[in-house]
Order: structure tokens, then sequence, then C-alpha cells
């Protein structure tokens, strides 16, 4: 890990370095040729490597550049809030190629180089056009995960360049007939459920809806793949294909989480022992609030965090989430009120409206409306189970 960190920081700086340089790019001779290359570097152990990434290449004279839309600043003025809040403001940065394959060459990721079939105007129009992003009020950009982000730019450049769109002939076959962003992230991420999970509980339904050939592009191991057989026209845009790094194709994963430690194993176990519990509540008519308060402050702080993510954050994928059903800030009343005899009578007609409330996720996963994690299942049963046993007891404490 201490590694990892490592090798980040130093591209950080030869980034921040490379794009100080060159802030303008130098100016191609009338005599040199100019080659344009898509980079795609394969996937990484990191959370934010999965997918893998891309750049820009360009060589003309005694110039072997990248462009790179992937650099963004940890120390910029509350970095971690407007993160979270999707304020997420990524930069360009141009250095020279060697700086680049830094990383990738020390972590054994491969490194795939595209050379592009351009012209000599539209490589220079290409050249222009980073140029002008480096422009100081056009570097930094708002990141977005699966619209906006170090695979598009690229393609938006060159496709400006051309002045046409690139045409993606073959779909990336692994990812089915009918993709969605939320399943083309399932595809790289199936190695980190834990990761996966929280990308399900935070994601609303808005990544479910089919995409076509051209949205999966936003995975760099997926563009690479599809601009193989991508044209412009009646010409393939690619015409030469070279390994910069050999490495590994599929990157440097992680070795997959055991079973016993995925969060489908976590939440299967935390629903039988709550049914453990509600069978030992029903025989002894006692109420376990320990865990009541336990569970239900865990699905409250779940519930903070959506609240936030669908109502002040800026990220378009994050609403509408059915899953405000079932986690809310209203769980807070449960660890609230279930310690004092006076309280618990308040709670039975939460409890009834929190049932029902867990039911309009299962729901909408039935009828399609939000693909659900499969850890999702135990934990929103366990939350029908609680809520019905304590329905159960309040009735019972009455008579």
């Amino acid at each position: 890990m201490l590694r990892q960190i490592a090798l980040m920081i130093l591209l950080l700086c030869l980034a921040v370095t490379g794009e100080a340089q060159l802030r303008y790019l130098p100016q191609p001779e009338p005599t040199d040729s100019i080659t344009i290359s898509l980079l795609t570097c394969a996937p990484g152990a990191e959370v934010y490597q999965l997918e893998g990434h891309s750049g820009l290449r360009m060589q003309y004279g005694e110039n072997d550049l990248v462009a790179n839309w992937g650099v963004f600043d940890f120390d910029s003025p509350g970095f971690a809030y407007r993160f979270c809040k999707g304020e997420t403001d990524y930069m360009i940065a141009v250095y020279p190629l060697a700086s680049f394959l830094i990383p990738y060459n020390v972590e054994g990721r491969r490194v795939t180089c595209q050379r592009l079939a351009l012209t000599r105007a539209e490589a220079a129009k290409v050249l222009e056009l980073v140029d002008r992003n480096l422009l100081p009020e056009n570097r930094v950009y708002r990141y977005n995960y699966v619209l906006d982000n170090c695979a598009t730019r690229p393609v938006a450049i060159i496709e400006q360049a051309v002045a046409d769109s690139i045409r993606f002939n073959t779909p990336y076959l692994e990812l089915g007939d009918t993709p969605t962003f939320r399943s083309v992230m399932s595809h790289f991420h199936s190695y980190y459920p834990w990761y996966q999970f929280s990308i399900d509980l935070a994601l609303g339904s808005g990544v479910d809806q089919e995409i076509d050939t051209r949205l999966t592009m936003f995975a760099p191991a997926v563009l690479c793949r599809m601009m193989a057989t991508a044209t412009v026209g009646n010409r393939p845009i690619v015409d030469q294909t070279t390994i910069l790094i050999q490495g590994n194709e599929q990157g440097t994963p992680l070795a997959p989480t055991p079973w016993y430690l995925t969060p489908l194993t976590a939440a299967s176990l935390i629903c039988f022992i709550t049914l453990v519990l509600v069978g030992v509540s029903i025989s002894t008519r006692r109420l376990f609030k320990g865990w009541y308060a336990l569970l239900f402050t865990v699905q409250a702080i779940g519930g903070l965090i959506l609240t936030f993510l669908c109502f002040i954050s800026v990220h378009e994928a994050t609403s509408p989430n059915i899953l405000l059903f079932w986690l809310n800030p209203l769980c807070l009343l449960v660890p609230a009120l279930i310690f004092s005899e006076r309280g618990r009578k308040w709670l039975t007609p939460y409890m009834w409206a929190n049932l029902l409330m867990c039911l309009v996720p299962l729901i909408g996963a039935i009828f399609g409306a939000q693909v659900l994690n499969a850890a999702f299942y135990p934990l929103i049963f366990t939350d029908i189970l609680l809520s019905a046993n304590y329905i159960l007891f309040s009735r019972d404490s009455n008579r």
C-alpha cells in the first residue's frame, strides 16, 4: 500500500511539473510529421484503477508527450468534502511519455498504444485542441465518473479533430447484450465486492438504464477494445497497435475476496442472528433492545449518507435512490426511544411505517426500477423481522 501511495505522489508531482513546463504545447515545425495515439493502461489493484486509465500520446519533432485528464489536487481547499459532494474537479496535464509510463512499468500493468489514422491536418487539430485545454480557464473540468472522464475526454478531442463521430462497431462482449452503467462497474469490480456494495448503496436507479455500446466506453479498458474495430466514415480509426509495457492485460487486481468475507456472507450472518433473537424474543417475551439500537443506528448512518447524496450532493447518479425508503434518518428514532418505556409506545406506529417502507425497494427491484446488491436482501429482511417482532411484542405487552 505504501508503494502505491508513493507511486501516486510521484505521478502527481511529475504531472504538476510537466504541466507547468508545458503550459502551452511546443509548436510543430511545418516539416514535422505528427502522430497521435490513444494510450490505455491496464486496470490496477486500487479502487480508482479498476477500469484502467487513458491518455493521448502526441509525437512530433523531438516531442513525445502524453495528455492526461486524470490529474487532481489533493491539497485544494475542502477537497474531501467537495469530492463527496460531487464537485470533483480534475485537470489536464501534459508531460513526457517516459514520465507517464513510470508507475505502470513498476506495477507491471500493460500499456497499449493505438496509433490513430489521422491526416496531418487532423493531427495538428488535436494538438491545437489539447493546447486549448491547457489554458488556465480550461484546464480544470468537472469530472463525471461515467460521462466525462479520462476516457471520454480523448474521444471528444479526436472527434472534434476529425469533425465526425467515432462509430464503435464491436461491443465489449463480456458486458452482455443489455449493459448498464452499473453492470459495467460490476464487471470490473468482481474481485472487490465491498467496493461494489458501497457503489450499489450510493448510486440510484439512473445507472440501471440500458446504455448503448458507445456509452460503455467510460471504462478505459472497454474503450481500448472497441477502438480496435472503430471507424470514422469509411476508414478505421486505428491503423497500428503496439504494446509499450508488456505487463498484464488484466492489470494487477487483488486476489478474489473469500466467500466468507463478502458483504453477502456478512449480511446473511446478521440476518441469521436476528432470526435467532426474534425466535427467543417470541418465546420469552423479551425485547433485545441493544440489538435494535445497534442495527438501527447503523441504518440511520447509512440513511444520513444517502440523504446527503440524494439532496445535497451534485452527483448525477445518486438520485433517485429507492434505498432511501429503507435507509433514512428516521431510523434514529429506534435508538433514541427504545430504552425508555414511555418512548417505546411511540415506536409502534414507526415500526408499521418502517415495515411498509422496507417493501418499497424489494417491489422496485422486482419491477426493474433499481437493481439491488445481493447483500441488501438479507439486510432488508432483517429490518422487516425486527419491525414485525416489535409490533408483536408491543401488542402482547398492551394486553
